[in-house]
């Protein structure tokens, strides 16, 4: 399925990636790694198996859920947003103010991911590898919460119940290869 240019600005020249939140600081830049589909791309267990071998806590999709304004509201990450960031609280309140009763649970992860991003998680890199840029440049799209609605509608992100969102599907790789 291809990606629509409908709404789309592509910026130029390409996005600029910053040092800031990876622990890895000035050993590790951005800007030398892309997105890239992987070959061969991996199954959401694949990934979860990958990214922890001990099998912890298991990754659930929430494609297709719906939450009610209680079961939103006691999610722990929402409940840590709204106890600890002030942006937290207004992101909760405009889900419930939008969706009421009704929430979709995708657009609402997809949602906080936009407002607070920490990265997407893919093969071989935890989530702080990917930074903003890597998601503009992929999507060509540079807004990031219309870049990853978009990278959700073409099924390169899994959203997941934590609040967080996962790429099965890509992968970071050298930029100038």
């Amino acid at each position: 399925m291809g990606r629509s240019w409908a709404g789309r600005q592509v910026l130029r020249p390409r996005w600029r990636c910053t040092h800031e939140r990876t622990p890895l600081g000035d050993t590790y830049d951005p800007d030398v790694f892309r997105l890239v589909p992987a070959e061969p791309s991996l199954t959401l267990e694949q990934l979860a198996a990958a990214a922890d071998p001990q099998g912890g806590v298991a990754w659930r999709s929430v494609a297709g859920v719906v939450w009610n304004r209680e079961e939103f509201l006691d999610l722990q990450w929402v409940t840590d947003w709204v106890a600890d960031w002030e942006e937290g609280e207004r992101y909760a309140w405009s889900i419930l103010e939008r969706y009421g009763d009704f929430i979709p649970a995708d657009l609402a992860v997809i949602e906080a991911v936009s407002a607070d991003f920490q990265g997407i998680e893919t093969f071989g890199h935890e989530a702080t590898f990917v930074h903003e840029c890597h998601v503009h440049a992929f999507a060509e799209i540079d807004d990031l919460h219309l870049a990853l609605l978009a990278l959700y509608r073409d099924g390169w992100i899994v959203p997941l119940d934590d609040g967080t969102v996962v790429s099965p599907r890509l992968v970071l790789a050298p930029a100038f290869l």
